[in-house]
């Protein structure tokens, strides 16, 4: 909290203060007037010594035992609200601290995920070489498609049809872990429109460059290599 706003919570906390105070002191004046005005009218109907007793009580040690009790619970109320307010203070900081602490652990975790990514996609520079110059390219889990990240890849599945231009839609099975190659091979079945079956292909989302080339039996559409105009979409490809 900032200096200003401690310094208005102490003046609030001091007016609170004055406040449990003044209420007591009232409460104990009230109560001290009921009392005598009550023993007053017993007075008044009655000569008996019990009333009279009550009377003397009110204006001696019994005024004074009242007072006593109320500033002790004028005290025992101002300290509950100094701890309820300093645990307000208490829980405001540690909520603060708590923020901060969570917004470095995922800070410190997006750095650690880049610096995996950049290390991934170095490992990767000679066997994408090698998987765009196969004949299984795209097709077996050790030779797959490498684009360069997540919303690429979506992009590629987009644009990918079958030769005969007909439009595709994909559906991510499972992720795979190769000696080969780092990171995870994501392998996607392919559909055609009418939901039957057209095959299987296998994505890398850490190559160090995107591709323009398909796996056999699959073609590119136009769209793919008009970067500039086309709108990235995901609507085909459920991940």
């Amino acid at each position: 909290m900032s200096e200003k706003g401690n310094d208005k919570q102490k003046s609030k906390n001091r007016i609170m203060k004055v406040v449990i105070w003044i209420g007591v002191i009232l409460l104990c004046a009230l109560i001290q007037n009921a009392v005598k005005k009550h023993g007053g009218i017993i007075n008044a109907n009655s000569s008996s010594q019990a009333s009279a007793v009550l009377i003397a009580s009110l204006s001696g040690a019994g005024v004074a035992l009242l007072y006593t009790v109320g500033f002790i619970l004028a005290g025992i109320l101002c300290k509950l609200w100094d701890k309820h307010h300093s645990g307000n203070d208490n829980n405001r900081t540690n909520t603060d601290e708590l923020g901060l602490e969570l917004s470095e652990t995922m800070a410190d975790a997006e750095n650690s995920q880049t610096n995996k990514t950049l290390e991934f996609k170095q490992n990767n520079k000679q066997i994408e070489k090698e998987c765009a110059d196969s004949p299984e390219y795209g097709l077996t889990v050790n030779c797959p498609v490498f684009v360069n990240g997540k919303n690429n890849k979506k992009r590629y599945l987009d644009c990918l049809c079958t030769k005969e231009e007909e439009e595709l839609s994909f559906r991510y099975k499972k992720s795979i872990l190769t000696k080969s190659i780092s990171g995870f091979v994501e392998q996607y079945s392919a559909y055609r429109m009418n939901g039957s079956l057209y095959g299987t292909i296998f994505v890398s989302v850490y190559g160090t460059q995107d591709t323009a080339k398909a796996p056999d039996g699959y073609k590119l559409s136009t769209r793919y290599s008009e970067r500039d105009s086309i709108e990235i979409t995901s609507d085909n490809v459920i991940s």
